[in-house]
């Protein structure tokens, strides 16, 4: 097997998967509501298209991410050498620490920028499609890691 192509054991339980779910169905049903009670098109449009980009963002975070916790990056493995993969391991765990760090940091100040500078309505749509991408990129991962054998970062 190439270093591209391994497998990538899912290492949460299903209830993270189900509740993830349940919060993107909810999400999605409050938005579109909301949305189509504005009776505004380039809002919905906005939050889709939002949501893709935060989805697949997240979904290559998250990958990232586990192939790092499980010592599977095959991008960088090939590359160590015996001397060097001390110094290696520890500036691949401060990367994954701060990749981890960024998106939370991102939810906590996004929505304090976005209340200043967009009206109600495109805040709305920022902060709704960046909870309902983040959920789904779980589930995606969730089921890239359960059926596929080419997950790679």
């Amino acid at each position: 097997m190439s270093g591209r192509n391994r497998k990538v054991k899912y290492n949460f339980g299903k209830i993270r998967v189900y509740l993830n779910a349940a919060v993107v169905v909810l999400a999605v049903i409050f938005s579109v509501s909301l949305l189509t009670k504005l009776l505004n098109v380039l809002l919905l449009i906005c939050y889709f298209g939002l949501t893709i980009i935060v989805t697949i963002v997240m979904f290559k975070i998250k990958v990232f991410l586990l192939f790092g916790m499980q010592g599977t990056n095959p991008k960088k493995e090939q590359f160590f050498t015996v001397g060097q993969n001390e110094d290696k391991t520890r500036v691949r765990k401060w990367k994954q620490i701060l990749i981890f760090l960024s998106p939370i940091t991102l939810c906590f100040i996004l929505p304090l920028i976005l209340v200043l500078v967009l009206e109600p309505a495109y805040w709305f749509v920022s902060f709704t499609s960046l909870v309902t991408g983040v959920s789904l990129s779980e589930i995606v991962l969730y089921l890239s890691a359960g059926r596929s054998e080419k997950l790679s970062c």
